[in-house]
């Protein structure tokens, strides 16, 4: 990335849950937001839209070779993290109704990254009680 360690980015986040039943649920943002590298990784930050029923959420989402982690920050508080590895990591979704854990196995996760753009696609299994999901999402960041 030659645009320097921060700027804005145009950021397009694509997901969608596939539950064992069948029902398929399908989300899809495009909003602006900022992006800073530190260290080994890259930071993408930005607010969630107000249709996207998350109240006031920010989000942050920690970019590495070989881990992505979402972590949602106000009327929402996640850390998700989908690591190439296997293992299977705990998340806690705290919301003012209450809280629900939940365990994340990453299946696949890639990682691509351009001089003025990111790529990032996830297939993962998310699951918690007797209920688990698939879950694919892709994150698209235009460095600006």
């Amino acid at each position: 990335m030659n645009k320097g360690n921060s700027g804005l980015a145009q950021i397009k986040v694509r997901a969608e849950h596939v539950a064992h039943e069948g029902e398929i649920e399908h989300i899809a943002v495009t909003t602006m937001g900022r992006y800073a590298r530190k260290r080994d990784a890259l930071y993408i930050h930005y607010v969630e839209p107000a249709d996207f029923e998350l109240g006031d959420t920010r989000t942050t989402v920690r970019v590495s070779e070989q881990e992505v982690s979402i972590m949602r920050f106000g009327d929402v508080r996640v850390t998700q993290r989908f690591v190439s590895d296997g293992n299977v990591y705990t998340s806690v979704y705290e919301t003012k109704q209450g809280n629900l854990s939940f365990d994340v196995t990453t299946r696949n996760l890639l990682v691509t990254e351009g001089e003025m753009h990111l790529s990032v696609a996830i297939d993962a299994e998310l699951a918690f009680a007797d209920y688990s999901a698939g879950f694919k999402m892709s994150l698209e960041v235009d460095f600006l």
